[in-house]
């Protein structure tokens, strides 16, 4: 359970969701279109009948879960105390009420291949929809997205230039967002977990990005690249975490304010791959930064 400095922090956070299709286009404008390939994959599964208006409302409900609770699994289950769309929350008591119980992650392992069932998302749910049954159907269009999402990272990359010491993907990337976040009031630090950044707020509060460094440079048997993940949370320490408790920290998931950002901008094959992700990144964030700054500013001087 979250304490209720944590709730508003997510409440304010998940309104970032109803600019996800605006800050699409920005990112499609600035050269970043990853994100179109995924939207074109989720509109295969869109019930016929449905309007587009119908799939950006949905999606941006989605977003909306996804970036206001704390953990992921809110849209499925429904048990975070964070954003709860009216839209899903209809559909989660119905399913609960047809399952006669609140669904259970061992409800959701046994359903083996009709779990997609019981997601609240229309897309996913509709019987008629036999193509997510179809098993032949469903791998064929999942494997056409990862190709053009392929062909994607490929005419991003060559849009740049030449990326200097190339084989060295941890200096890119942290030259990469130290430039930016820098530019923004952040401070870099060496913690045990790898390089990070701080934005301090007020006594006891900041905001940290925290690179992987893990899954940046790990070694892997299938492919020759990586993958680029970070962090963003709110941090409270000191007086702050003594009289609030809990693990001191709230996510900020910038990174999924984009409906299928997160996803299309975390593989890289080579350095100037890995370049374009961290641009998208900083871009994104950049477009979200100061709105984050006083969402969260206000919500802490409403404590004083």
């Amino acid at each position: 359970m979250h304490d209720e400095v944590s709730r508003m922090v997510l409440l304010a956070l998940a309104s970032l969701g109803d600019c996800a299709f605006e800050n699409l286009e920005k990112l499609a404008i600035s050269g970043y279109g990853r994100c179109m390939t995924w939207l074109d994959y989720k509109r295969v599964y869109w019930p016929a009948g449905l309007g587009e208006r119908d799939f950006i409302f949905e999606t941006q409900e989605e977003v909306k879960e996804l970036v206001g609770n704390d953990k992921d699994s809110q849209t499925l289950y429904g048990l975070e105390d964070g954003y709860r769309s009216p839209l899903f929350e209809g559909r989660r008591q119905e399913r609960n009420a047809q399952l006669g119980r609140v669904l259970t992650n061992r409800d959701w392992v046994a359903a083996g291949e009709d779990r997609w069932r019981y997601w609240p998302a229309l897309w996913r749910r509709e019987e008629e929809r036999c193509r997510m049954l179809d098993a032949t159907t469903y791998i064929n269009n999942w494997e056409g997205f990862l190709n053009r999402l392929s062909l994607a990272r490929r005419v991003e990359a060559s849009a740049l230039p030449r990326v200097e010491n190339g084989s060295d993907w941890l200096s890119i990337a942290v030259e990469a967002l130290n430039a930016k976040l820098t530019e923004l009031g952040y401070r870099r630090a060496q913690t045990k977990k790898g390089t990070s950044w701080e934005l301090s707020l007020e006594r006891d509060w900041s905001v940290q990005f925290q690179l992987d460094e893990k899954a940046l440079t790990a070694k892997r048997l299938y492919r020759s690249g990586g993958d680029l993940v970070m962090h963003c949370s709110l941090q409270y320490a000191g007086r702050a975490k003594k009289s609030l408790g809990g693990g001191g920290g709230v996510p900020i998931k910038y990174n999924e304010t984009v409906p299928g950002f997160a996803w299309c901008y975390m593989r890289f094959d080579d350095a100037a791959q890995l370049e374009a992700a961290l641009r998208a990144h900083m871009f994104l964030y950049g477009l979200e930064h100061h709105y984050i700054i006083e969402a969260i500013s206000k919500i802490l001087a409403s404590r004083a």
